[in-house]
This record gives C-alpha cells, sequence and structure tokens, in this order.
C-alpha cells in the first residue's frame, strides 16, 4: 500500500524448490495477500495516488471519487487524519466512513483539524482500510479511462488544485479526452493572466472555444457547464491558443 500509494506497484518475487514445487510458508503468504487483497482491492486496483502519499501509519489512495485510507496498526481507538480536514483542497464534506470488509461501525468528525474516526473493532487485525465518502467525488484529470496524448501531468504545484495535479500542454490541437456516464458535466480547471484557451466537444457536437484568462490566479474554477442527455458520453478537450489546463470533471 505504501508503493501504491506513491503511484508505483510491488512485485513479490516467489522461489521453487529445487523439485520445481512453492515452499508451504510461500505459498502462505501468497495465499494471505491474495485474501487481504480480495477484501480490500477497490484501495488498490485502479486506483491512484492522493494529494499526499502518508506516513509510517497511514497510507492514501483513491478511486472512483472515494478516498482510502489504510491504517498501519490501528486498534480502533480515536485516531485524527489532518490531510481529510474540512475545506482541503481535494476534500468535499464527508458523509460516510466504512471499513472494507467489517461491518464495525466508525464514528467520525470532520473538522478543520482533521477528520476524527474511531471505531469499536478487532484489535488484532490491524491493518485495515477505511474507504471515505464525500461530497467531491470528480474525475480527475488522470483518473483511469483520460487519454491524455501530449498532455504533460504537472504534479505537487501547491496552488490549490484538485488532488494536488494538472494536465497542461501549450500545443495547439492536443486532445484531452475521457469517457464518463450522466447527464451533466462540468469542467474545473484554474483560471488567471497565464492561461490560453481550449475548445470543448460533447459526442463529437463542439461547443465553442473557452478562455481561462482571467485578472486573478485561482484553481478550481467551473469553467464549462453542459446538461447533456442521460448515459454514456464522450467529452473532448482540445488546446486552442496558450496554455491550457485540465484538473477535474463534475459528474452528474
Amino acid at each position: 500500500m505504501q508503493n501504491v500509494s506513491r503511484n508505483g506497484s510491488l512485485l513479490l518475487n516467489i522461489t521453487q524448490r529445487g523439485r520445481g514445487d512453492i515452499d508451504p510458508e510461500a505459498r502462505q503468504i501468497c495465499e494471505e495477500i491474495g485474501l487481504w487483497l480480495k477484501t480490500n482491492a477497490e484501495a488498490v486496483y485502479g486506483s491512484r495516488p492522493f494529494d499526499v502519499w502518508g506516513d509510517e501509519h497511514l497510507f492514501f489512495t483513491r478511486n472512483n471519487g472515494n478516498i482510502y485510507v489504510t491504517m498501519i496498526d490501528w486498534d480502533g481507538n480515536k485516531t485524527m487524519i489532518e490531510p481529510l480536514k474540512s475545506g482541503a483542497p481535494s476534500v468535499g464534506k464527508i458523509s460516510d466512513v466504512a471499513i472494507l470488509g467489517s461491518d464495525a461501525k466508525v464514528t467520525f468528525l470532520q473538522t478543520e483539524e482533521g477528520l476524527a474516526v474511531s471505531a469499536d473493532t478487532d484489535p488484532v487485525e490491524k491493518f485495515k482500510v477505511l474507504k471515505v465518502v464525500h461530497d467531491k467525488r470528480w474525475f480527475n484529470d488522470d483518473d483511469p479511462g483520460a487519454s491524455t496524448i501530449g498532455w504533460t501531468r504537472e504534479c505537487n504545484r501547491d496552488k490549490g488544485d484538485f488532488n494536488n495535479d494538472l494536465y497542461i500542454t501549450d500545443h495547439p490541437g492536443d486532445v484531452w479526452q475521457a469517457s464518463f456516464t450522466g447527464r451533466k458535466v462540468t469542467l474545473i480547471a484554474p483560471t488567471g493572466i497565464g492561461w490560453g484557451s481550449m475548445r470543448i466537444q460533447i459526442d463529437g457536437k463542439d461547443y465553442g472555444t473557452i478562455s481561462l484568462k482571467a485578472d486573478e490566479d485561482k484553481p478550481q474554477q467551473s469553467v464549462f457547464t453542459r446538461r447533456i442527455g442521460k448515459g454514456s458520453h464522450v467529452i473532448r478537450i482540445i488546446c486552442q491558443s496558450g496554455t491550457a489546463a485540465i484538473d477535474a470533471l463534475k459528474i452528474k
């Protein structure tokens, strides 16, 4: 989970014995990892890094608009998760917190200091994953399914971007594309003095050019909104002039 939270992966090397079979202890390790992944798969497969990776006690990932917190050596006692505080750039109002694979009730309170959590849960199983549901469940610029040919992902700008990253290009004609399901889409992007313009197309229909220019630099601005019919759609965002940037899609 530490590797995944840092946008990495893990290769587990299981050697064979001389006669070609696998040592029982090694097999047991693989089976135990498999059982853990079966329970906590949504925090791993198809996930992306969060604003911060974590520390020695917890690791963050995100998937399908939810945030996942892998708690290391947690016995259920009250713990404060500071990156999930109210007003954080990538966190909306938290409506639910649950432990994957468990029916234990999680008590939580989101404040300006962080997310305080506690649970009456099995103290023996100390590697638990929290699923955090919040109302800022956007499609981020680097989520699975986005095509970003020609665009460059800039991370850790620390300027208030959603999930602390943007996709940027200054080459006219470069296309960022994504598929989504919904009836309304809003494009989230930064605006300011140094930005250019881009053209929006949905399902092949051209909706014209939008400008990101403004007198003041501001992150996470709603620069384009369109109601469309229910169902699956494809949005194409084309760099028109200057430097274009994409932060996220808000889909309803």
